[in-house]
Order: structure tokens, then C-alpha cells, then sequence
């Protein structure tokens, strides 16, 4: 310390300080000194990062929209066309609410598929135990389904999302939803 106060280069940090310098000034022509390194700055190796293939480790998340009621056939909770269909034959709506709901649900009928199946069983007199999910792909349908769900909340009907990994048996799927027959222990 003694040696840089007096203008002698120092050993440790090959910097010459002015004796008269003070501190703020020495640590300011260290930092100079630093920029204007005579070594290369080493790049650190970068993490060993293969390349996994297309699709491997992706997690499907479904998305239902679900009213109170419990569905007869299915037994689990209706989906939010159900409730839409209640709502609209009820009579309850006012007309633009009316109007835009039909206007929804018409948009369905021509950009979703109706599903071919409903059920795992292929014979006759089984239920149709199935119900639909939402691909998280399909936004467009998703924001129509919102606007939906707004109508409903607006009179009083409750909708919830949920999210699942597992929806059960896959019995259809198209580009925008996925049909499954849910298992006895499936609980969302």
C-alpha cells in the first residue's frame, strides 16, 4: 500500500497511483486499468444441451368448462353447452344476450366437429359416458367459449375451468378437442 501512495508500481495490481491520489481516484483508474486488459476474456464452456426429439416431454393439458349440474348419462359435471342450451330455451336472456349466445353457438356448429363417438362400449344400449376437452391449440374456440361463459356468469350461471393431464379413456379427438369416457376414479 505504502509503495502505490508513492508512485511506485505496485506488485499486486501493476497500476500506478499518484502519491497525491485518493482513494476514489485510485479505484477509479483500477477499473480503467481492468477494461483495458491486455488478456482475452475467456468464454465460460456452455452447458451440455442435446437436442430432444419433436414432441418428447410435452405434457397435454386439457381444458373443460363445467356447470353445477350433473349430467344423467355421464355422470360428472355438464358441460358449459349444456348450461348455454338451458340458459337459451329458458326464455331468461334478454334479446342482445339471446342474440349473441345463438350467434356462439352457431359458430360451433360450423368450426367444431360434432364427435362420432361417446362412448368405449360398442354396443347399442350402452350410455354415452364420454364428454369433450378442449385442446389448449384450439384458441380461437377457447375465446368464443369464453365469451359464452361471460353471458352465463352475466345471468347467474356458474362456470368453472379445470385443467387435467388424464381425462380417461380417449374414445375421439380431432385438431380442437379430445373425447374421453373418464375412469370410475377420475377425479378432476
Amino acid at each position: 500500500m505504502r509503495a502505490e501512495l508513492h508512485g511506485l508500481p505496485s506488485r499486486r495490481f501493476r497500476v500506478r497511483v499518484p502519491a497525491a491520489a485518493t482513494n476514489c481516484a485510485a479505484v477509479a483508474q483500477l477499473d480503467r486499468a481492468a477494461l483495458v486488459s491486455s488478456k482475452p476474456c475467456r468464454r465460460a464452456p456452455e452447458p451440455f444441451n442435446p437436442r430432444r426429439p419433436f414432441r418428447e416431454g410435452v405434457i397435454h393439458v386439457y381444458l373443460r368448462f363445467i356447470s353445477a349440474e350433473i349430467h344423467p348419462e355421464s355422470r360428472v359435471e355438464a358441460g358449459v353447452f349444456v348450461a348455454a342450451f338451458g340458459l337459451y330455451e329458458s326464455g331468461r336472456l334478454p334479446d342482445y344476450e339471446a342474440e349473441r349466445l345463438d350467434e356462439i353457438i352457431h359458430w360451433f356448429g360450423l368450426n367444431l366437429k360434432r364427435p362420432s363417438r361417446f362412448r368405449r362400449s360398442t354396443r347399442p344400449c350402452s350410455p354415452d359416458r364420454a364428454v369433450c376437452w378442449f385442446r389448449p391449440t384450439a384458441r380461437e374456440h377457447l375465446a368464443r367459449i369464453h365469451e359464452m361463459v361471460a353471458i352465463l356468469e352475466e345471468n347467474d350461471v356458474l362456470i368453472w375451468r379445470i385443467k387435467a393431464q388424464k381425462v380417461g379413456c380417449i374414445v375421439y379427438e380431432d385438431e380442437h378437442q379430445v373425447v374421453a369416457e373418464p375412469w370410475a376414479d377420475t377425479r378432476w
